[in-house]
């Protein structure tokens, strides 16, 4: 087995920590605005007495309505035919359906579903880094510890053989070349106990307090996986993962890492705009000046009142609504007249709030009502169009999930192992000789407004009505309606005319059935004909045959109730039903 030489690991992690220095720089003012925390407030506080520091949450408002947009629908997993071969096509709907279960038991084993984070990840960042975890992996560092933690660990593994875990992009510092991702660096703040519950034996020489602060690195490249604790000699895990690929997946949303060759300006947030331009340490600088004046000068006296005796005072009484005040000569009580806030700062504050939702998102995007009359296609045009800032990161979250899902069912091709995920009591299993050696995965989030349905809906029918539609009824449902398995929907739309046609069948003969027995009610009963003792059979002509006799009515058995709602004359004439009217008749129960 060759060696690896750590120290040159070591030296090549340091070096690409460094080389992100401005874009972690650039992270650090995304994360003041999400957590509204304001850089200058304390240079404020020490330059104003008394203020009221009041920070604008536009913001943070406008990333949490951008995640709530691009996280409203699961994301939808396809193998595109345009992008696989024909063959690959045929195990498409079982890989689909796999995928989809494998993601959502992924999301309830994590407590989240996972999209949030990446989510989130992708508005606050620009940047998504998700990592594959074997649950095998999982179950062999749970041996020989706790029964909780091997049952816990053993339950995980029925239910996905993957994990996604987000992981935040300012923890992580990868590396590409023109063909990916060559190495990924991590490295986080944890404690030596955790260190000492996650790798057992592996950390015993982990010293210190349990809860002393410790920095856990791990690093990856295409032939090593290493992790040490920051300034420990050892290595914690140092293997050949012997895997054709790194199990990570890096994506970029908004900016170029080959375009640009500065960290900050390779990565644009959802927020670069408004954290650059400084309109939010203006929006905040506004609010915080204006509040501080209402405060300290509209809590002033409102009236002023002169008089010529220095020592007169104004006896006001309240007891009249407004309260009254006997004035006398060259004595006069008037408003006091102050202009708390000049109107050009509540202007300034007005354009400050329009630049930045031109640099982000429009609120009406996010619920915010017109106002005023305006109609419903003004509404949707500007929901429609407000959501062009989405495209970026909906696109490459999209791909990044899609990545992801389809490095997991390489792996589990490259481990010879079947996969088996359940979710919701549905379990679905896929035989890794049913993955194809080459193919693509793709998944959709959709931004869903409430109007999108309607619309998609109106859409389809025009695509698909009249002798000669535009499109097929299936590229529709996968294309429009976003049907990832329109031959299940089919299926299932045959199986409801299916019932139907039966429940009419029924409902058909249940009619027939009760209108024969009505019939059979409203006709009188006949008596009963007086014969003699039998004769000889009568003689008939030739050729001619005696007519055959009409048969009575069977008597009612013992104790039969008559129908309800049936007259009485049909219990007269001891008919009864030939079955139980509520039974179906033979051939309908087949």
């Amino acid at each position: 087995m060759p060696e690896v030489d750590f120290e040159y690991i070591k030296k090549r992690a340091d070096e690409l920590q460094a080389a992100n220095i401005e874009r972690n720089t650039l992270f650090t003012e995304m994360e003041e605005m999400y957590f509204l925390k304001w850089s200058e407030e304390g240079k404020v506080k020490r330059a104003i007495e008394n203020t009221k520091v009041t920070l604008s949450p536009d913001p943070r408002n406008q990333i949490m309505g951008a995640v709530r947009l691009i996280v409203a629908g699961e994301p939808q997993f396809s193998i595109p035919e345009g992008l696989n071969d024909p063959a690959v096509q045929a195990v498409s709907e079982d890989i689909e359906k796999f995928c989809e279960k494998m993601w959502q038991a992924a999301g309830k084993v994590a407590g989240r579903p996972i999209h949030y984070d990446a989510g989130l990840s992708a508005m606050l960042y620009g940047e998504v880094h998700i990592a594959i975890i074997n649950t095998d992996d999982l179950l062999k560092a749970a041996e020989g510890k706790s029964e909780a933690m091997m049952t816990r660990t053993t339950k995980t593994a029925k239910r996905t053989p993957y994990l996604f875990e987000v992981w935040n992009p300012k923890d992580c510092y990868p590396e590409f070349d023109n063909q990916g991702l060559t190495a990924h660096y991590r490295k986080t703040e944890t404690t030596k106990q955790h260190i000492r519950n996650e790798f057992g034996d592996d950390a015993n020489h982990i010293k210190g307090k349990g809860y002393d602060k410790v920095n856990l690195c791990e690093w990856w490249d295409l032939e090593w996986h290493i992790i040490w604790a920051e300034g420990d000699p050892l290595t914690l895990i140092k293997e050949q993962h012997n895997l054709p690929f790194i199990p990570i997946v890096v994506g970029v949303t908004d900016g170029s890492t080959s375009l640009f060759s500065k960290g900050d300006e390779q990565r644009q947030p959802f927020l670069y705009a408004v954290a650059k331009s400084g309109l939010w340490n203006r929006q905040n600088l506004s609010l915080t000046v204006m509040f501080t004046m209402l405060h300290s000068i509209g809590a002033n006296p409102m009236f002023v009142y002169k008089s010529s005796d220095p020592d007169n005072e104004l006896e006001i009484d309240w007891e009249v609504p407004g309260g009254y005040a006997q004035i006398g000569p060259g004595e006069s009580l008037e408003p006091m007249a102050k202009q708390i806030i000049d109107p050009n700062m509540w202007q300034a504050l007005d354009v400050a709030n329009q630049l930045t939702a031109e640099s982000t998102i429009y609120k009406q995007t996010l619920g915010e009502p017109l106002g005023g009359n305006a109609p419903f296609s003004m509404v949707a045009l500007l929901s429609q169009a407000g959501r062009l800032p989405l495209v970026s990161p909906q696109r490459i979250l999209g791909w990044v999930i899609g990545s992801a899902v389809e490095m997991a069912l390489n792996w589990l091709k490259a481990d010879n192992r079947a996969g088996r995920a359940v979710y919701q009591g549905d379990v679905r299993e896929l035989d890794p000789d049913m993955i194809p050696d080459d193919f693509e995965i793709e998944a959709t989030l959709d931004v869903k407004l409430p109007q999108d349905d309607l619309q998609n809906a109106n859409i389809a029918n025009m695509l698909t009505e009249g002798d000669n539609p535009l499109v097929s009824k299936d590229w529709v449902r996968q294309n429009i309606l976003k049907i990832e398995q329109p031959s299940e929907m089919v299926a299932q739309i045959w199986a409801e005319k299916a019932a139907e046609i039966k429940a009419m069948q029924y409902f058909s003969w249940q009619a027939e059935l009760i209108q024969q027995r009505m019939a059979q009610a409203m006709t009188p009963p006949q008596p009963p004909q007086q014969t003699g003792p039998p004769g000889p059979p009568q003689q008939m002509p030739p050729g001619q045959q005696m007519p055959p006799q009409e048969e009575l009515p069977p008597e009612p058995a013992p104790g039969q109730q008559p129908l309800e709602g049936l007259p009485p004359v049909m219990e007269q004439g001891g008919m009864q039903a030939p079955m139980d009217p509520n039974a179906p008749p033979q051939e309908m129960m087949r």
